[in-house]
C-alpha cells in the first residue's frame, strides 16, 4: 500500500461540542465518519485508490477487497488468509415482435460423455483415448436400412404455455445449422384435474428443418451391446462378449444435416417453406421445402424410433392457444452440438400483440474460490432473475399462464441435454 496515499477535501459535519471529544466528517447526506478524542477512527471501510484496494469488517472478521475484473473482485479475509471471488453480472434480454426466444450455442460434443461409457473395459476406454486424442470421432450408432447411424444427442426446451396462438421463426441472424430443429406438438395429460405433460401418445413431431444425409468416418465398437435396464436415469449396462476380441472399428456411418442450408429473414417454420439450399458451386440456390416430414430422410431413419407420432401433413407453422409444444435440437453427428443464433416464439399477427416490445435485466451476485466459478455463478443468477422478470411481463400482458409451466421456462438454462 503507498504511504498516505490517502487524501481528501472534508468539511466538519458538526461541531466538536455537539458530541463532546468526537469529530464527525462526511459529505452531505453521506454516512460520516468519526474520530473519537482518543485516537481511534469509526467508519465503514478504507478504500486506498492508489492500490485500489479496500477494506472492511464483517463482525470480528477483516477482509482486504481489491478489483479483479470489469465486475469482479478479490476477497481477502485476513482473519484466515484465505481468499475468494465475489462477481456481480447482469443480464438484459430484448425482444421485439415476439415473446421470447431460445438458443443453444454450438460446442463441441463426444459420445464418449454419456454416462454408459463408464460401464466399458479398461482396454476398450482406452483405445477411445487414443481415438479422440488423434482427432477422430468415435459414436454410439444404430443400424437402419443396412447403414450405421450415429446416436442423435437432443437438447429439449418446452416454453411457455400460451393463451394465443404462436409461430416459431429464425432469429435474423440464425445460421450454421449443424443440426437439425425437431418442433413437437401435443395434447396435454390431466392427472386427477391437474395437467401434467403431454398426454400418453398425444406428442407429434410436426416439423423437421431442411437437412440431407451426409456421411463421414466414425470409430464404434465392433463386439458387444448396450443393453438398457428400467427407465429415466438409471444407466445402460453392457453385455456381451468381453476380454478377447473386443476392439473399435473405423467405417464410414451417417448423419443428418441442416448445415448447408440458408434462411431468409424471419423465416417462419412450417411445411413448404422457402429457404437456400448450397449448390456444388458453392452459390445458394432457391428452394421449397417438402409440403409434409414424409418422403424426407428423418422419416425413412427415424420413423419408429422417436417415441412421438409423425405428422404426415402439412404443418402450417402455428401453434394453437393452450397447446404445448416442444423446441429439439438434434445432434445426430457425433462430434457437435448446436447453432448460431435463435428461435423465436412469436404472436399470430392480429392477437393483438403487434409492434410489441419487451425489455428486461436481471442481476446477480456469485461466489466462488476462483474468478471463472464466480463469474459463472453470477451470469448464471443473472440470467435466472431476467426471465423470471420476462415471466412477470408476460404474465401481466395475458400472454401466458401462470404455474409451473413458466418455472420450466425458467429451467432451460440449466441445459437438460437428452443423451
Amino acid at each position: 500500500m503507498a504511504a498516505n496515499s490517502f487524501s481528501r477535501n472534508i468539511t466538519p459535519e458538526t461541531s466538536q461540542t455537539e458530541e463532546k471529544g468526537v469529530l464527525r466528517l462526511g459529505a452531505d447526506d453521506g454516512t460520516p465518519i468519526k474520530i473519537n478524542k482518543d485516537g481511534t477512527i469509526e467508519a465503514k471501510g478504507f478504500i486506498d485508490s492508489s492500490d485500489n484496494l479496500e477494506f472492511f469488517a464483517n463482525g470480528p472478521t477483516v477482509f482486504a477487497k481489491a478489483k479483479a475484473g470489469k465486475d469482479t473482485s478479490l476477497l481477502l479475509n485476513l482473519n484466515t488468509n484465505k481468499s475468494s471471488y465475489s462477481s456481480l453480472k447482469s443480464y438484459f434480454l430484448k425482444f421485439k415482435n415476439a415473446f421470447l426466444s431460445f438458443s443453444f450455442p454450438r460446442l463441441y460434443y463426444s459420445h464418449v460423455q454419456q454416462k454408459r461409457t463408464i460401464f466399458l473395459s479398461t482396454k476398450i476406454k482406452r483405445i477411445i483415448s487414443t481415438v479422440l486424442t488423434s482427432g477422430s470421432t468415435f459414436i454410439y450408432h444404430f443400424t437402419r436400412n443396412n447403414k450405421i447411424y450415429a446416436n442423435k444427442v437432443v437438447k429439449r426446451f418446452q416454453p411457455k404455455i400460451f393463451k394465443v396462438p404462436v409461430q416459431l421463426k429464425f432469429a435474423n441472424s440464425f445460421e450454421n445449422l449443424n443440426d437439425l430443429i425437431v418442433i413437437k406438438t401435443g395434447q396435454f395429460n390431466y392427472v386427477g384435474g391437474v395437467r401434467s405433460g403431454f398426454a400418453a401418445g398425444g406428442e407429434r413431431i410436426v416439423y423437421v428443418s431442411p437437412h440431407e444425409e451426409l456421411s463421414g468416418l466414425a470409430y464404434y465398437k465392433s463386439t458387444g451391446s448396450f443393453r438398457h435396464v428400467g427407465t429415466g436415469d438409471i444407466a445402460s449396462v453392457f453385455s456381451g462378449s468381453s476380454g478377447n476380441g473386443e476392439a473399435l472399428v473405423r467405417s464410414p456411418y451417417y448423419y443428418l444435416s441442416s448445415k448447408n442450408y440458408a434462411f431468409p429473414i424471419n423465416y417462419t417454420l412450417s411445411g413448404g417453406a422457402y429457404f437456400f439450399k448450397r449448390g456444388p458451386s458453392g452459390n445458394f440456390i432457391d428452394t421449397q421445402a417438402p409440403n409434409s416430414i414424409t418422403g424426407t430422410n428423418f422419416y425413412s431413419v427415424y420413423t419408429g424410433l422417436t417415441g412421438s407420432s409423425i405428422y404426415t401433413d402439412k404443418w402450417n407453422g402455428i401453434i394453437p392457444a393452450y397447446t404445448p409444444f416442444y423446441i429439439e435440437t438434434w445432434s445426430t453427428n457425433g462430434f457437435s452440438v448446436g447453432y448460431d443464433g435463435a428461435v423465436e416464439v412469436v404472436p399470430v399477427s392480429g392477437t393483438g400483440f403487434d409492434n410489441l416490445e419487451i425489455e428486461v435485466v436481471g442481476f446477480g451476485q456469485g461466489n466462488a474460490s476462483n474468478q471463472s466459478a464466480a463469474e459463472t455463478n453470477a451470469e448464471g443468477f443473472a440470467q435466472a432473475g431476467a426471465l423470471r422478470k420476462l415471466e412477470s411481463a408476460l404474465i401481466k400482458m395475458n400472454a401466458t399462464e401462470s404455474g409451473s409451466s413458466l418455472r420450466k421456462y425458467v429451467k432451460h438454462i440449466e441445459k437438460q441435454t437428452e443423451l
